[in-house]
Parts: structure tokens; sequence; C-alpha cells
């Protein structure tokens, strides 16, 4: 009872909910500083859906995430990668045992795509 939410998993289900397959969802997850980077993937045929249109959906499923993780003392970025886009954090299914990701980590800038503004009071 004292296990500590997962943002990931809150995220798996957010998209979840608005997919229609849930079961193609690929969750991969990085620490920028304090804040643990979350990027999904999805099926080509499901990212609009997750975008929606202008980014909307995309723009909505970020302040879901911002309010969640703020009632749960946590912090969390999301990204969603387009097609065919290399994640730069490990899988959260744990599908990818190799230990090469964490040179690739070392070298990173942390720019892309991270939202580093506060979350609102």
């Amino acid at each position: 009872m004292g296990d500590k939410p997962s943002a990931s998993e809150f995220v798996r289900f957010l998209v979840g909910s608005i997919v229609d397959q849930p079961d193609e969802i690929e969750l991969f997850t990085s620490r920028d500083g304090k804040h643990e980077l979350i990027e999904v993937g999805v099926a080509k045929d499901d990212l609009p859906n997750v975008i929606g249109r202008g980014g909307k959906t995309a723009q909505s499923l970020r302040a879901v995430l911002d309010a969640w993780t703020w009632k749960h003392r946590l912090r969390a970025h999301l990204r969603i990668l387009e097609e065919d886009e290399e994640p730069k954090g490990r899988s959260v299914d744990g599908d990818d045992d190799d230990d090469d990701d964490a040179a690739d980590d070392s070298a990173d800038d942390g720019d892309d795509g991270v939202q580093a503004e506060a979350a609102p009071a």
C-alpha cells in the first residue's frame, strides 16, 4: 500500500483509453534532472488519435499528466514519438536488456521535446 504510483503506468492508462490498438503502446522512460521523461509510441493508425487536431489531444494529455504528477508529488513530462522515431529512454516493459543505452543517455543534450516550465500553482 505504500508503493509510489507510476507515472508511466498512468500514461499507459490514459493513452490506452483513446487508441484503437492499446496492445501496441510502447513506453520508454529516462531522467532529465528531477523530471522523468515518458516517451510513448503507438501504432501508426493511432498516432492522429494521440496527437489530435492541431496537437490539442497531446496538449490535453500533458495537462492531465501534470495534474496527476502534482497530486502525487512527482515530476514527469510526456513526449509522443512520431512514426519511426527512436526513443531516448529505456523500455518500461523491460524488453531491451542491453546496456548500451546508458552510454547514449550520457551523450544526450536533454533539449529534445522536454518541457522545462514549472507547473501552474
